[in-house]
């Protein structure tokens, strides 16, 4: 590499160390290991064999960094002007837009939190679901409560 900066394929990649380090086929034909892949902070990312980096040689030809990663069939589609979007190979994504905020294609959807969690809507909250649950119980359309008599009367009212 004699350029300073130049355009690269990655081969691999892998995190050591808390940084992601990837080897780079380079425009030129030669491969180069250990190149450190910046990402915007607080993002970690390993990218896939093929997605496009641009090489920085910093100090030196030993110390090069690629800025980002790209892999054009991560893209979103269908996103608009100040759209925002993270999508991974499985198809899994968050979009930001003008509609608000869609995660979709999720093949699992964790919330983890170590404090109360709030949800406040301003008009409806609906939940489509094969089941709810609520501390292992059964709370969604076919639940049932037992010591109930049959009848036309209703149960009271959640206390």
């Amino acid at each position: 590499m004699t350029d300073m900066i130049s355009r690269g394929r990655v081969r691999s990649a892998r995190i050591r160390g808390g940084r992601t380090l990837a080897e780079v086929d380079m425009a030129d034909g030669e491969l180069r290991s250990r190149v450190e892949i910046l990402l915007p902070m607080g993002m970690s990312a390993i990218p896939e064999s093929g997605a496009d980096v641009l090489v920085l040689q910093i100090g030196g030809p030993d110390h090069l960094v690629a800025l980002q990663a790209d892999d054009a069939a991560l893209r979103a589609p269908g996103l608009g002007a100040g759209d925002i979007a993270i999508r991974d190979k499985r198809g899994q994504q968050v979009v930001m837009n003008g509609d608000g905020i869609t995660v979709s294609g999720a093949v699992k959807l964790t919330i983890v939190s170590t404090g109360d969690i709030e949800i406040t809507a301003g008009g409806t909250i609906a939940i489509t679901s094969a089941g709810l649950t609520h501390n292992g119980k059964d709370i969604g359309d076919s639940h049932v409560h037992g010591g109930v008599v049959r009848g036309g009367a209703q149960t009271d009212p959640p206390v």
